[in-house]
């Protein structure tokens, strides 16, 4: 009981005191609030700054990586990596049985002659990719459209060219439905 009424009494006087000081009380109080904002707002900030430059690493490829085929280690500091490529197979294997692997495409390089109505462009750069390349490489087609599965399937005669493919082939404006040879 005692207890009790020395506790009503701290209570009491405790409003008393900041009714007598409001001055004071409201700008503790105030304090108090700009404080604990001020902390959700840095923490906050911080988080969105973490979640984006983790983003922003992403795509520079830490996500990404590369597989060339088997080399024999007696082999490996002459031979050039072009020729240590893995095969369509073995990689239709990889992205069927690694679980870690979402998203996959293969590229090939190599320089072709490519002529359009006679106009000639000696080695030419010409990749090979397959549709999943446009996704994991964050690109677009600006005219026209992505490669899909069924044009792969279908080994359909598609291809994507750049603007200065278009300049040296002299295709115009509007390379779309243009045969290249």
């Amino acid at each position: 009981m005692i207890l009790l009424r020395v506790l009503a009494q701290t209570v009491f006087l405790a409003i008393g005191q900041i009714w007598a000081n409001k001055l004071r009380a409201l700008l503790t109080a105030l304090g108090i609030i700009i404080g604990v904002a001020s902390v959700i707002v840095v923490i906050g900030s911080l988080t969105g700054l973490r979640g984006f430059v983790l983003s922003e690493v992403e795509t520079f490829g830490a996500r990404k990586m590369w597989i060339w085929g088997n080399v024999p280690r007696e082999k490996r500091a002459t031979m050039r990596w072009s020729d240590a490529m893995i095969s369509v197979h073995e990689a239709r294997e990889l992205l069927e049985h690694a679980e870690a692997i979402d998203k996959l495409t293969v590229m090939t390089r190599a320089r072709y002659d490519c002529v359009h109505r006679g106009k000639s462009q000696k080695g030419m750069r010409v990749s090979g990719i397959w549709p999943e390349w446009h996704e994991i490489e964050d690109r677009s087609v600006e005219r026209g459209r992505q490669f899909i599965r069924s044009d792969e399937e279908e080994r359909q005669h598609v291809c994507l060219v750049n603007d200065m493919a278009i300049e040296e082939l002299e295709l115009g404006s509007n390379p779309l439905g243009k045969y290249i040879l």
